[in-house]
């Protein structure tokens, strides 16, 4: 073929740079498979395919995955924006010292083979010796449609269209009715139809659009000169720019649906469990959870393996749908709860009610650790009454109660009185929590923050005990298992957090009617003490899932609930040494927020 100069020039996209950018991505896997176009003997076939997803995970070679292998010969990539060509005659016919395309062939080596790997979102020639036939199938990771048409007139594009209806797949007039230019008259539209490249031959132009079915698998050449970024019906994005990944601690992902056609359209939501990684990429521990809220609601519902939702985006106009995960639910294959640092990954696929698109979003997520500090309040409504005759625990108004808790890497779980948050005095002044205003950069303290619980002891920090089932331990906190954190807070009868302790009171400073000697502690002397030891017992019994009015989105990360209880002993009334009239229990339930992922704190 020959082209002529266009008066600009465009940026070169660079492999490498492509390649840097996917391959720390986490990977949501899908088998694509395409057709080996049918040659003549003893003569090359090629084949033009496009990749949705991306394969950089291995060699050229080694991803695809063919019985046909051996026959492979060349893989070419179309640089599209390399230069400022546009057609005159035919497509191009690959050539190796040209910069509109990258090259690996078999016969290559290192040093001459410009094309090492195969990023997504990219047409690729594929070039067989004689006699191959059949399938091969190339493992990738899933990327979001970005098709880019360029004004050089020169774009060889795939696009996400069904495939899984047969002869109701759909044709290229109907698939690009919402953007004209791709079929609009002087439009000159090529597919490769196997054997060897040849003028008027392979590629073949296609001559009738509205009988021609559009193949998601093919690449194929469109001789429009246009800039756009069209490449389905509904355009598709999220908040998040690659798919939805929630990442350790994201709790939702916009979705954006735009229907470019002149009617009302309906798409399903459907999510698909991945294929497995391949070798060498990191293991997926199972699915990602979704929440997606149906038309016309803002209630989640829980998404499972291939069930669906559906909704309907009038003409022109866009849908924005808020996708949640529930971490609570990212279960194993082996149905355990995963552990820190365990990846997830699924596929949500997005088809239409006309038939026409079938696009794989990738999902991906990461199980958070609980370590950290969590900050928020118990609401006491249950309290028990030591009136005689009075019945029911029913409080007039919750009473609220500051709750710090700290959970270290290892699940152990401490009760703090307070905490700071800021730049630590000891270098290199990082961002780190301590228990003491001493262990903060001095002239950084406008800028940190206090946590502070008034009703426990001054500085008291306790590490509690953990239930889980019919065992108790010092740890591991493990919030699938529903655990029951436990600590005993005493409160000696000389403390100055002492309820029946008064510093200027006569009658509550400890001391006999000459403010010389001390008095004993009245569980061990009723009859000349002026204050009593108070035990709490706090207790938290951590819900695995949200409970009834905590919002699923963003529990087990974020945010904390459960149920709280309290047994306090030694508030004696009238001396009574029983235990039952000493005893004040006290329930209700608590919400704590994620406030720090610090998994450790300084102390004096």
């Amino acid at each position: 073929m020959t082209f002529h100069p266009m008066r600009t020039r465009l940026l070169l996209l660079s492999l490498p740079l492509v390649c840097s950018l996917t391959g720390t991505a986490r990977a949501q896997w899908k088998d694509i498979t395409y057709t080996v176009q049918p040659g003549q003997p003893e003569k090359p076939t090629w084949s033009a395919i496009w990749l949705p997803g991306d394969a950089t995970w291995g060699t050229v070679e080694s991803v695809l995955d063919t019985a046909n292998r051996p026959l492979l010969q060349e893989v070419w990539r179309w640089n599209v924006n390399a230069s400022p060509f546009q057609f005159t005659t035919d497509p191009a016919t690959p050539a190796a010292a040209t910069p509109e395309w990258l090259y690996w062939k078999r016969d290559g080596d290192s040093a001459t083979n410009t094309l090492r790997q195969l990023p997504g979102q990219n047409a690729y020639l594929v070039k067989f010796a004689a006699g191959a036939t059949g399938t091969f199938t190339i493992r990738q990771r899933m990327l979001p449609p970005n098709v880019v048409w360029q004004r050089t007139g020169a774009n060889l594009l795939g696009f996400p269209a069904r495939a899984d209806l047969g002869a109701s797949n759909p044709k290229f007039a109907a698939y690009f009715a919402g953007y004209p230019p791709a079929i609009a008259a002087g439009t000159r539209v090529f597919k490769y139809v196997g054997g060897d490249l040849a003028a008027n031959a392979n590629p073949l132009r296609i001559l009738n659009l509205s009988t021609e079915t559009l193949d998601p698998t093919q690449a194929y050449w469109f001789d429009t000169q246009t800039v756009s970024d069209f490449d389905a019906p509904i355009e598709v994005s999220t908040s998040t720019g690659a798919g939805f990944d929630f990442g350790a601690s994201q709790d939702s992902v916009t979705l954006q649906l735009r229907n470019r056609s002149n009617a009302p359209i309906t798409i399903t939501v459907v999510e698909n469990a991945s294929a497995p990684a391949p070798a060498g990429q990191p293991e997926l521990k199972g699915r990602v959870p979704l929440m997606i809220p149906k038309s016309g609601t803002t209630t989640l519902t829980a998404l499972t393996v291939n069930s669906s939702i559906t909704r309907t985006i009038a003409a022109q106009t866009s849908d924005l749908v808020r996708v949640s995960i529930d971490r609570t639910s990212m279960k194993r294959a082996d149905t355990t709860p995963g552990v820190p640092g365990d990846a997830f990954g699924s596929l949500l696929r997005i088809t239409d009610s006309t038939n026409l698109l079938d696009i794989y979003l990738p999902v991906s997520a990461q199980v958070r650790s609980n370590a950290g500090l969590w900050v928020g309040d118990a609401s006491v409504s249950r309290v028990d009454s030591k009136v005689a005759g009075a019945t029911g625990k029913t409080v007039a108004a919750p009473f609220p109660l500051r709750l710090i808790v700290h959970v270290d890497q290892d699940g152990k779980v401490t009760l703090l009185q307070q905490v700071f948050s800021g730049l630590l005095a000891a270098t290199p002044y990082a961002t780190g929590l301590c228990t003491a205003e001493s262990l903060l950069k001095q002239d950084a303290k406008a800028s940190a923050s206090r946590f502070m619980a008034a009703h426990l002891p001054l500085d008291f920090k306790k590490q509690g005990s953990v239930t889980s089932g019919t065992t108790t331990t010092d740890a591991v906190f493990t919030l699938g298992t529903s655990p029951t954190v436990t600590w005993k807070v005493t409160i000696p009868f000389d403390s100055e957090s002492n309820p029946f302790v008064h510093q200027y009171h006569p009658d509550h400073d400890n001391l006999d009617a000459r403010f010389v000697g001390k008095l004993p502690d009245g569980n061990v002397d009723t009859t000349k003490a002026e204050s009593w030891t108070v035990e709490r017992s706090i207790s938290m019994g951590f819900a695995a899932t949200a409970p009834a009015g905590v919002s699923p989105t963003g529990y087990g990360s974020t945010v904390l609930a459960g149920t709280f209880k309290e047994a306090i002993t030694g508030l004696r009334k009238n001396g009574a040494p029983d235990a039952a009239q000493s005893t004040h229990n006290v329930e209700g339930t608590f919400l704590l927020r994620r406030v720090s992922d610090t998994a450790t704190y300084s102390i004096p």
